[in-house]
């Protein structure tokens, strides 16, 4: 069942999300203590990991109807027995399953594919030379500059016009370290491909970690105008990478806004309070009876169609060593045709093991009878 839990656990991580980045996007987005939004997206990320977790119990009335959930768990396997007739009649959760893992091995494919890429160009430089512990590589292709970890990475063109304003930005995203940040969200996003909230959260904290570094940037007494005028000129036609914290931006005019903007009065960053009865109402809401059934039920789909490849492979196993063993079984038909038949021998084949069952036994009437037998036989005590 590790599988389905972990399917479901993934959909609670989503839903928790999308509750938060809700409420961060309406009261705190466009505000400017850009430390606190900081520190408080990535909270909203951790917790969100972690609010699945926890776990409340709440007494539903109809005990019955929970004994019936707990029975039917206990006789998946036959379920699942059932389904495997038919193995390629597969349920909707259990598409959606199949399609949830092949996005998790695309993204993790793609990440792999950045990484390489990312060390393939810092192999080929052809200048190094360190700044505060922060190394400066300049490379011949054409890229957008970036910092990644304790690396600056920016082209001969950029390097040869001695534009120190697009080292201090980069070595700002480096000292702050941004990079690990990005590599959470990239390996949140990895299993949380098809949740839209992880996708807008990771955009929000780079766009944090862009004010930032511009904030650093213009604290050193560089001209603004000066400054939104590079930014500009740096925003076309070039190539950026996944994995780094990028010059080029799309959210280019948010950043050009937020250095015009006057800042906010600090008290309203009392306005994150509202997370708190958010995570509450997430906690609670996973713990309802119905919530729980609706789980159990996708955890068994899930599991369902997993074990059901399996059986697809096994199943074509034993079809082709029948095959193999065919010539010989007609053989042994053919020798005993031959022989005589003997009650002794009859009596022994009744008396044999086999491994194989050709028809699984189920209840009389199928699963609505067992149902009904357990309804009209089961009986608890009163709850006092």
């Amino acid at each position: 069942m590790i599988m389905g839990m972990f399917f479901v656990y993934s959909i609670k991580v989503a839903l928790c999300q999308i509750a938060f980045f809700l409420v961060y996007k309406l009261l705190l987005s466009r505000d400017t203590f850009f430390r606190f939004n900081h520190y408080l997206i990535l909270t909203m990320i951790v917790a969100s990991f972690i609010l699945p977790f926890v776990g409340l119990t709440f007494t539903d009335s109809n005990t019955l109807n929970q004994g019936v959930v707990e029975v039917e768990s206990i006789i998946l396997q036959g379920e699942v027995i059932d389904d495997f007739a038919t193995p390629y009649n597969i349920s909707l959760v259990q598409v959606f399953f199949i399609i949830y893992i092949i996005g998790v091995v695309f993204m993790f494919l793609s990440n792999i594919v950045s990484l390489f890429h990312i060390f393939n160009l810092i192999s080929k430089v052809d200048y190094i030379r360190e700044e505060d512990g922060i190394k400066i590589v300049v490379v011949d292709s054409k890229v957008s500059p970036f910092s990644w970890f304790g690396y600056v990475v920016m082209n001969r063109e950029d390097y040869d016009m001695g534009s120190k304003t697009i080292v201090m930005h980069e070595k700002a995203h480096a000292r702050l370290g941004h990079s690990y940040e990005v590599m959470l969200c990239n390996a949140m996003i990895m299993f949380q491909w098809y949740n839209p909230a992880a996708w807008l959260m990771k955009r929000e904290l780079q766009d944090i970690h862009e004010y930032e570094a511009d904030a650093a940037v213009l604290s050193e007494g560089i001209d603004a105008k000066q400054y939104q005028m590079l930014l500009i000129r740096k925003s076309v036609g070039e190539r950026a990478f996944l994995l780094a914290n990028n010059l080029n931006h799309n959210s280019l005019k948010k950043r050009i806004k937020m250095m015009k903007t006057t800042k906010t009065n600090k008290w309203q960053c009392l306005k994150a309070i509202v997370m708190v009865p958010v995570a509450a109402c997430a906690v609670v809401a996973f713990a309802c009876p119905a919530v729980e059934r609706t789980t159990m039920d996708i955890e068994r789909e899930t599991e369902s169609a997993i074990e059901s490849l399996s059986v697809v492979n096994v199943t074509d196993a034993n079809a082709q060593s029948k095959k193999a063993v065919k010539p010989q079984a007609n053989q042994n038909t053919s020798d005993k045709g031959r022989q005589k038949s003997n009650p002794q021998d009859k009596q022994n084949d009744n008396a044999k093991v086999y491994d194989v069952v050709e028809k699984m036994p189920s209840f009389p009437g199928g699963m609505p009878a067992l149902f009904e037998y357990l309804y009209n036989n089961v009986h608890y005590p009163k709850v006092k």
